[in-house]
């Protein structure tokens, strides 16, 4: 079967599968977002779309990042809590958060996430506790960046109860009551959470700790995530002030806080984890709790080093994370892996720290922790086709040839030469539950060394379908006339340039509104204006227009004047045409209004350029009443087309 994408020719494919095979000359197809095969050098590999070259590479699965708080990327190396532990840290800093907003969430949630894709991840959690009173919805705004960025997200719908006059740490204006915050909690679900295999946008619970949340929301909380089917995620004894504030305010330690209150369930995964004893270890494990796993950030606070081994090895999946870009102030899933291989062999020996040990956290042990095992962190048939592909060349690699998964980690630093992130839309079909499945939109390659897509998936179906939608319409008529009528091409072609900037914008803000709205409604609306608009041109009188005046001489001079005439005959034309719907279509269906504005110009040029062509050749006398009649014509046709399409839903 052909493939969509086939990256090829590797050094060495790892595949992290339940045999942990790694083949020497590999390759990994991807058909319909998902790995649809993968082979060494000895099996032939499928015929593909598309083919990245990985020669002297290591490919792996998309790195998974299981803890971030990318809004602290607005204030990284910040003096004041540069030389503080948790609590003093946390402190100096909520003054400069209080004031997050939208715009600034949606900044730094796509600065973090394009970090991230640099160092090889492909899907990212993200811990947004805070939410300053009328910020706005923030984890909306985080949505949005990383579905421009094409980055598998699962962010967590963060919150806190505890304020500073509660005995908590966070001031008073960024704090809520438990049934504010459950009902956001519930909402955010509904909006954003995609259950299905594959999903690009998943949503979890996340009181932020325990030293700035009640205890009565954390038990309403694991029971709100147990009716919405949805994880769990806090801070979870992360130093020894963790550990004293415990103690002083609940009576016991951080494990038996979680325990009484309803969070020790596999459906939980919690950071850090730096000070659990040998037997809240084996409890943890028993229960199936995940941890993320942030190096970086235990070392910069000096919280302490997790007993990662030990944690493993009590059953406990473990995955990695990043932390926040103002504790770890990095955010390199490559620098993590590498930090936590060497931690291990400082805390419990040379031996027990491996780069293997390091990728298995970085992959299978973060999709354990989002609740998605067989889905991300492996290169299997039927996961999804997310993937890392490392270079292994030049100096920092030199004499490294023996193995090439330890010289990923033990040499560079490195980055990504590409990371390959699946992208999907929801559609009725019978391969997914509840009558949905997931179909691509297009396969999103994000080559990290140039910072975009190799491949406008979008502008090009955009081009295709506006350029579709103009071939027959108004717009060429419009055009044809004008320049038969003035015989200055150039200034028409101006004027239906302009007309189509003004148009096409307004077509793309349409489309983000319109991908909020129920189809039925909209076919309504659009069926009336179309009827209404047939009926006006039809009543309206006609007239025939001579192309020149008695002589010859032109019926205009100023190019100004033709341009204004044509950009207002075609504007107008275009405000309830078929290019405006398909291009809004468009736009709310991939998300990237910018590719569909672009791609939509190259339609325009080709349509224009055609029609002046033509225009010049047509004859000195044009019959408008004609042009009208057929354009009534056809709107009344769209137009119960789309009545029809209403009615049906």
């Amino acid at each position: 079967m052909r493939a969509d994408l086939l990256v090829t020719d590797a050094r060495c494919v790892v595949t992290m599968d339940a045999e942990r095979r790694e083949l020497a000359g590999g390759w990994v197809a991807i058909t319909d977002g998902f790995v649809s095969a993968v082979g060494g050098s000895a099996e032939p590999a499928p015929v593909a779309d598309t083919v990245l070259d990985a020669t002297d590479c290591l490919i792996t699965p998309g790195l998974i990042n299981t803890h971030h708080h990318l809004f602290q990327n607005l204030t990284r190396a910040y003096p004041p809590m540069t030389d503080r532990p948790l609590f003093g840290w946390l402190q100096s800093l909520y003054p400069l958060w209080r004031a997050l907003d939208e715009e600034a969430v949606y900044l730094s949630a796509f600065v973090g996430l394009a970090e991230l894709a640099l160092s090889g991840c492909t899907t990212s959690t993200d811990h947004l506790y805070l939410h300053p009173h009328g910020a706005g919805d923030l984890l909306a705004a985080e949505v949005a960046a990383a579905r421009e960025l094409g980055m598998r997200f699962h962010p967590t719908r963060g919150s806190m109860s505890l304020s500073e006059k509660d005995g908590g740490l966070p001031p008073d204006d960024v704090v809520a009551d438990d049934d504010e915050i459950l009902a956001a909690c519930e909402a955010a679900v509904a909006e954003h959470h995609d259950p299905g295999f594959g999903a690009m946008v998943q949503i979890a619970l996340a009181p932020c700790s325990p030293f700035s949340v009640t205890e009565q929301l954390m038990v309403r909380s694991a029971e709100l995530a147990e009716r919405l089917d949805v994880r769990l995620h806090t801070h979870f004894a992360e130093n020894a002030e963790d550990d004293e504030f415990s103690l002083a305010t609940f009576g016991c330690r951080p494990m038996e806080y979680l325990e009484r209150t309803g969070w020790c369930t596999d459906r939980t995964w919690v950071a850090h984890c730096v000070r659990p004893n040998a037997d809240e270890i084996r409890r943890l494990g028993a229960a199936g709790v995940g941890v993320a796993h942030c190096p970086s950030s235990n070392l910069i606070l000096s919280s302490g080093i997790a007993p990662v081994v030990a944690l493993r090895a009590a059953g406990v999946p473990v995955g990695l994370g990043v932390d926040g870009s103002s504790s770890a102030d990095a955010a390199s899933l490559w620098l993590e892996a590498r930090q936590a291989m060497l931690l291990a062999k400082l805390r419990d020996g040379a031996h027990a720290g491996t780069a293997r040990m390091a990728l298995e956290c970085a992959t299978v042990g973060g999709a354990a922790c989002l609740g998605r095992v067989g889905e991300l962190g492996v290169l299997t048939p039927g996961a999804v086709g997310d993937v890392a592909v490392w270079p292994l060349t030049g100096p920092a690699f030199a004499g490294a040839v023996a193995d090439p998964v330890e010289a990923w980690l033990r040499c560079g630093p490195v980055s990504a030469r590409h990371t390959v992130v699946a992208r999907w839309s929801t559609r009725h079909c019978p391969r997914c539950s509840a009558g949905t499945t997931r179909w691509p939109v297009a396969s999103s390659v994000w080559p990290t060394e140039r910072g975009r897509r190799l491949v406008p998936a979008h502008l090009l179906t955009a081009f295709a379908a506006v350029f579709l939608a103009e071939l027959p319409d108004k717009t060429m008529v419009a055009t044809l006339v004008l320049s038969a009528r003035y015989r200055r091409p150039l200034p028409v072609w101006v004027g239906v340039a302009a007309a189509f900037a003004v148009h096409v914008t307004a077509a793309v803000a349409l489309g983000s509104l319109l991908r909020r709205l129920p189809e039925r409604p909209v076919d309504a609306v659009v069926g009336l204006v179309f009827v209404v608009g047939a009926v006006l041109l039809w009543r309206d009188e006609g007239e025939e227009v001579a192309a020149t005046e008695d002589g010859g001489r032109p019926l205009a001079t100023s190019a100004i004047r033709i341009a204004v005439a044509s950009g207002s005959v075609v504007l107008l034309a275009e405000i309830v045409d078929l290019t405006q719907l398909a291009t809004a279509g468009m736009a709310s269906r991939t998300g990237d209004p910018l590719a569909v504005w672009l791609g939509a110009w190259l339609a325009l040029a080709s349509v224009a350029g055609l029609a002046v062509t033509i225009g010049r050749a047509i004859e000195r006398r044009v019959r408008l009443e004609l042009v009208r009649r057929a354009a009534a014509g056809v709107f009344a046709l769209l137009g119960t087309l789309s009545l029809v399409s209403a009615v049906q839903g």
